[in-house]
């Protein structure tokens, strides 16, 4: 795993759920070395021991803080009373005083009432849980189950690395908080500076959306990766849930091809008039 990401469960600023993009195996691996990580109680500065009780107990496959749910190659379908199960076990303590971890494998193949039932746990998690998630590519997933997770895209030939989205969130703060004093002309150069670039752009929004909805936070509260180091001030004041919102709505716009600029268009025009004015 990237040095950032191993950083983040060494200061146990742990996000309560990641989603891994990729190839499956690579996914599966990456999924595992994070769970070890958390509850390993000989922390080495380059992950795991691999020689501690909850290592030992990941490696044989028994820790009584981790849970598989369905198959690992995620051939059956995860049903509704599943994730009910899933939810009732969440909400116990763990066995060893530990993270509860729960693996998720290849999330595009489970019912859609499945799918809307996981939402629901991941809006308000349960103290002390972690939840990692696999899927081929973060498109194949409602919208808003992105959203709530921490994104990591594994790609072959870099085992062990994961994307580094650093830079993005810094652009992505910068954008933030020049919006206050930016004219709506600048607004729409900048939604025309998108096109051709959805990919990227949807990396962008998704950013941003942490980025607003942790400002809100309480203080004290756990933070994605990076923003405990990279974060914005109250922007939005009464106007924060329309920011989210309209955000969440612009990813899933473009997740579904519609007009890239319209959609950027509109979105930014909207966050320009919830700003607050002297933010």
């Amino acid at each position: 795993m990237q040095n950032a990401l191993w950083q983040a469960v060494q200061k146990k600023q742990v996000s309560h759920a990641y989603l891994f993009c990729g190839p499956a195996e690579l996914c599966q691996k990456e999924a595992y070395a994070m769970a070890a990580a958390l509850n390993c109680s000989n922390w080495q500065t380059d992950g795991p021991c691999g020689k501690c009780r909850s290592c030992k107990q990941m490696a044989n496959g028994n820790h009584p803080d981790f849970m598989v749910l369905g198959t690992l190659d995620g051939k059956q379908k995860i049903s509704i009373e599943q994730i009910r199960q899933l939810k009732q076990k969440a909400a116990l303590r763990s066995y060893q005083a530990g993270y509860q971890i729960f693996f998720l494998p290849m999330v595009e193949n489970f019912t859609l009432q499945a799918a809307n039932s996981l939402l629901q746990i991941l809006e308000e998690p349960p103290s002390g849980t972690v939840f990692l998630l696999t899927a081929a590519h973060e498109d194949l997933l409602l919208p808003t189950i992105v959203s709530r997770c921490q994104v990591l895209h594994l790609a072959e030939g870099e085992e062990g690395r994961l994307e580094d989205s650093r830079e993005i969130f810094l652009a992505a703060r910068d954008f933030l908080q020049s919006m206050p004093h930016t004219n709506e002309a600048l607004l729409l150069q900048w939604s025309k500076n998108w096109e051709g670039k959805n990919s990227e752009c949807l990396r962008f929004l998704t950013a941003m959306l942490y980025l607003i909805r942790d400002s809100y936070l309480p203080q004290g509260s756990p933070k994605e990766l990076f923003l405990a180091e990279i974060a914005i001030p109250p922007l939005f004041g009464e106007n924060a849930a329309f920011a989210v919102a309209e955000v969440e709505k612009s990813i899933q716009y473009l997740q579904k091809q519609v007009n890239l600029k319209m959609t950027l268009d509109v979105l930014a025009l909207h966050l320009k008039q919830w700003c607050l004015p002297n933010a």
